[in-house]
């Protein structure tokens, strides 16, 4: 019979390890496993997204009873005191973080790069509306709705009122009630964070790519520095230097707030964590502080909807972004940076950087990065933030307390000890950044990378333009001569970007040019693609150069005049395209008509130019031959390009210099066409029925993602893991 403490040690030793050894055994495991099993692992986000649920799920009552248990508790006395200190915490905190973010800027090694496409680049941002955010005009929409700050100051209200209630026992012996359920229930929830972690870390581990990595690489190796020093050092270094607490205690009671933070990636369901470390560190002291520890359970809660040192370390994104596109921050901006962004971040970033980046007149695709780095800067965030609430709770309650003395030489001796660390992670950083980033600006914009999504049909890519060698004959329709020779001549314009060009290998592909091979299967037949300029394709229909026009044609009344139209079903929308930093002058009709007589350029698209001219008699349009002379500055003293909205997010791509503008009040909307040769009705008659079944059985949809939205650019085919790519078990 075996010993009962060897098998207690053999099956029960991952239980009594402490919190923080279980969650990174988890998120080890996790990783390891999503490294093994690769896609095979994706459906164990719904797990980590049920985990994630059921730890948000008493975190907003907790909050609502706990501020206004423990402010309705305090006296008038106690709660101008707790004002005042924590007021004056919170601006050393946001001192801090303003330092980092002049300092974190010098590791970005010199270096230029190009952006990517992205959808976001015609999506305006959400405006930010701090009166919907703080107010609560209805409470029980703010909390069905999570409208964390909205929820605070209506309980911040409610506690306050009831301070000076005399008959308020009563409710405050019920809400410790309230408090202590929900605290039980929160805590059998923690106990489950290895189990949910692990499932989380496996999903992404399992499913992000290393090319999504690689092109945020300077981005997270800054942003993971910058709040590593943060967390670790500079922090409790300041707690230690100015309270009885050593560094030792402030880092080990916040140890289990940060980790899990950092491995759920959401400092929302730490609070309690918390709140229950300042506590414990407290408790150390060899005298009364059941003030001081009551105190925590207001602080916490209190300071959450602030910007914390975390939530600022998203400003970094901007120098970030100058120093990406070539064109870095100066020096008297960084104040200004931090200053809009300050207010900027009371919402939430995904609203605050967009208006940054229009603020410093960086490109607007370059949001897109903040999406894709989210994964692992949110939960860098996080667990700096948890720091920056434990810190704000430990000085707040010892400065209420009298605690709080500050020592000079120890304060210097931190302040040399944070420089001389900044120096070393800094410069290692921008060492390493500067090695492994040698030559990125050489590689080719992702959308010339772009190829193929399915199978194609044979075919050819004539370098000029011809009538078709097969003559159709006495009463033949195009699609009986299409299936007798064999091959459908298909129209293309090789400056419609994305929906024909040639790629960085010298393939013709984009969306139409794939579509056209879907039709092409359909009928059994090959493929001759033939170029066309939009002022000649009426022409060049009436000689019968090609049987379909597939290229980013869009149905205009003059088409109309000279060639039938198969409707392709898929709508547009037309568009300016300017240098990023003149957006704000053609961002609404009132803004382009203050403008001095501007030109815009126009290539194609009449019945865009037209429709802006209506609106817009102050601007004279201009015709351009080619679309990249718009871009490449041989257009003159043109100030926009006028197209649709697809096209020009597609060129910016290759131009990120450029930005894509929807002008408010203008509302052009547009349909792809296939113009069809000789007026003949049957065949466009087919093509219009074939392009309503690739609409339904998803295939448009399909193309449109990739080849429109962006979805080709990122890397195609299965994930690598262990299982298929070393052991080849799986295919």
């Amino acid at each position: 019979m075996e010993d009962p403490a060897t098998d207690e040690s053999s099956g029960f030793a991952f239980k009594r390890l402490n919190l923080s050894s279980r969650i990174l055994i988890g998120l080890s495991a996790g990783i390891a496993c999503g490294l093994f099993f690769g896609e095979y692992c994706a459906w164990l986000s719904v797990v980590g997204e049920a985990f994630i649920d059921l730890l948000q799920m008493t975190i907003l009552p907790y909050i609502t009873a706990a501020l206004i248990l423990n402010i309705g508790k305090l006296s008038a006395d106690q709660a101008r005191r707790l004002a005042g200190h924590a007021g004056l915490v919170l601006l050393v905190l946001w001192a801090v973080a303003g330092v980092a973010l002049v300092v974190a800027p010098l590791a970005f090694p010199a270096f230029e790069h190009g952006s990517f496409f992205s959808s976001t680049m015609v999506q305006p941002p959400d405006e930010f509306d701090p009166v919907g955010l703080y107010i609560p005009r209805n409470p029980f929409h703010s909390l069905a709705n999570n409208v964390v700050p909205a929820v605070v100051l209506f309980s911040i209200c409610i506690g306050v009122a009831l301070i000076g209630v005399e008959r308020k026992q009563g409710l405050i012996d019920l809400l410790e009630v309230v408090c202590e359920a929900l605290t039980r229930v929160s805590t059998f929830v923690v106990k489950l964070t290895p189990y949910g972690i692990f499932a989380i870390a496996a999903a992404a581990a399992g499913t992000m790519t290393l090319e999504e990595l690689g092109k945020i690489h300077a981005y997270l190796v800054v942003y993971t520095a910058v709040g590593l020093v943060l967390a670790l050092w500079v922090l409790p270094l300041l707690v230690a230097s100015v309270t009885p607490f050593s560094y030792r205690q402030v880092v080990t009671a916040s140890r289990d707030a940060m980790v899990t933070a950092f491995a759920t990636g959401k400092l929302f369901v730490v609070l309690p964590l918390l709140i229950d470390a300042t506590r414990v560190l407290f408790q150390k002291l060899e005298r009364d502080q059941r003030e001081v520890e009551d105190a925590a359970s207001v602080l916490v809660p209190l300071a959450y909807p602030f910007p914390s040192v975390g939530k600022l370390l998203a400003l970094l994104f901007i120098p970030f972004g100058a120093w990406f596109v070539g064109s870095p921050l100066a020096g008297q901006q960084i104040p200004m940076l931090f200053g809009t962004g300050l207010l900027s971040l009371f919402g939430s970033p995904l609203a605050a950087i967009p208006f940054l980046l229009d603020l410093f007149r960086l490109p607007a695709d370059l949001f897109n990065l903040v999406v894709m780095s989210g994964v692992w800067s949110t939960r860098i965030s996080d667990a700096v933030g948890a720091m920056h609430l434990f810190a704000f709770s430990v000085l707040a309650s010892c400065a209420m307390a009298g605690m709080v003395q500050i020592r000079w030489r120890q304060l210097a001796a931190v302040g040399l000890s944070v420089g001389a660390v900044a120096l070393l992670v800094l410069g290692g950083v921008r060492m390493h950044l500067g090695s492994v980033m040698r030559g990125a600006a050489d590689e080719p914009a992702p959308i010339d990378a772009m190829t193929y999504r399915r199978s194609q049909a044979p075919h050819t890519v004539l370098d000029h333009a011809s009538p078709n060698p097969v003559p159709l004959g006495e009463g033949q329709s195009r699609l009986a001569r299409i299936k007798e020779s064999g091959v459908i001549r298909v129209g293309f314009d090789p400056e419609a970007l994305p929906f024909a060009y040639f790629n960085a290998a010298g393939e013709l592909v984009g969306f139409d040019v794939e579509m056209a091979h879907r039709l092409a299967l359909e009928l059994g037949v090959a493929i001759e693609f033939v170029p066309f300029h939009l002022e000649t394709l009426a022409d060049q229909l009436e000689e019968d150069h090609f049987d379909v026009a597939m290229g980013g044609v869009v149905a205009t009344f003059n088409l109309l005049e000279t060639a039938v139209i198969a409707m392709s079903g898929i709508e547009v929308t037309g568009a300016l395209v300017v240098r990023d930093h003149l957006r704000g002058n053609v961002g609404t009709l009132e803004a382009i008509r203050a403008l001095d007589h501007p030109k815009f350029g126009v290539v194609g698209y009449p019945w865009i130019s037209s429709r802006f001219h209506e609106w817009l008699p102050n601007v004279e349009l201009v015709v351009i031959a080619e679309n990249h002379e718009f871009f490449k500055g041989e257009a003159g003293d043109v100030m926009a390009l006028v197209t649709i909205a697809e096209t020009g997010a597609a060129w910016t791509v290759r131009y990120p210099d450029f930005h894509v503008v929807v002008p408010d009040g203008v509302d052009v909307k547009g349909q792809l066409a296939y113009p069809i040769g000789g007026g003949d009705l049957a065949f466009r008659s087919y093509v219009e029925r074939w392009a309503i079944l690739v609409r339904e059985d998803g295939t448009a949809d399909e193309l449109h993602e990739h080849w429109i939205l962006g979805g080709g650019a990122r890397i195609r085919g299965p994930r690598w893991s262990v299982i298929r790519d070393v052991l080849h078990w799986v295919e």
